[in-house]
């Protein structure tokens, strides 16, 4: 439904398939080379994020991650009044994830405008959508293969490599439960966007959908990860926006992930400052210019 309703972008890129680097681009606008972070858990330690700009006009800016490698440890809740760590909740999953933010947002007041970013940690691997999950895929082998590394008879080295075949006999399985896990994903975005939408949060709001990274499914002989690839599967992301102004429809055109802070403050009137990577495209992303 969001991507029926905004802009789909598809040839979208982060500029590094590791995720606390490619989040501090998003935040920031910068390359990992300028704002610090050049590997997952590495600190972002220059630039300022879109929450610290988006709080100085006076939003409230909350952010919520389900996944520890973006936090206050990498400096990535700078800017924002409320943040909740990864290790504050049940668990990882996208459920759990939306339950606090929900929560979270019965308490801020949000009358001068609302800033909220929220990290999802799956799909990710180990592969493993929630049993609750109607399309549950049966997937022995990939089952079986996480059940060696968990036992510790198989390391993820030896998984990703393909030592023995194992990955490549778990192919099928893994990415059935790969897609089981996008589908369970997708299913609490909804949840999300629909109970903000009832209690009128969405209503004149600009909505973007991306990720830090793709997934190897075996694309550059590489299983069930990111980071040592440079191959689309790991480099091409999703991006969807929605929002006043945005001309709907599909735009074959290149975008990175570091455009989209510098966009987002055009989209909503904002100075972009000069010495970013990224670009303001706000014109593009309203059909009104290439």
């Amino acid at each position: 439904l969001l991507a029926a309703q905004g802009r789909m972008f598809l040839q979208a890129t982060t500029p590094f398939p590791r995720t606390t680097p490619a989040i501090a681009s998003l935040f920031t606008g910068l390359q990992p080379w300028r704002h610090g972070s050049r590997e997952i858990w590495q600190p972002f330690t220059h630039g300022t994020t879109l929450a610290q700009l988006l709080r100085a006009e006076g939003y409230a800016s909350v952010g919520v991650s389900g996944n520890p490698a973006v936090g206050g440890r990498q400096n990535l809740d700078r800017g924002f009044d409320y943040f909740v760590e990864a290790d504050a909740l049940p668990d990882d999953s996208a459920e759990s994830v939306v339950d606090a933010t929900l929560d979270l947002l019965q308490t801020v007041e949000t009358e001068h405008g609302l800033f909220l970013w929220v990290h999802l940690m799956d799909p990710h691997f180990p592969y493993r959508p929630p049993e609750t999950l109607q399309a549950q895929p049966a997937a022995p082998e990939c089952r079986r293969l996480m059940e060696e590394i968990g036992a510790g008879r198989l390391r993820m080295g030896h998984v990703e490599g393909d030592a023995l075949g194992a990955s490549t006999r778990a192919l099928h399985d893994c990415t059935q439960l790969y897609d089981a896990e996008i589908s369970n994903a997708d299913l609490h975005v909804g949840r999300l966007l629909d109970t903000m939408a009832a209690a009128g949060q969405t209503e004149g709001a600009y909505i973007l959908l991306t990720a830090d990274h793709g997934e190897n499914l075996g694309e550059d002989d590489f299983f069930y990860g990111h980071g040592p690839s440079l191959h689309d599967a790991s480099v091409r992301v999703p991006l969807i926006v929605t929002g006043p102004g945005i001309e709907g429809g599909v735009d074959p055109l290149p975008v990175r992930l570091e455009d989209i802070a510098p966009t987002l403050l055009g989209l909503l009137g904002l100075p972009v400052a000069a010495d970013l990577d990224g670009l303001d495209l706000a014109a593009r992303f309203r059909g009104q210019a290439p």
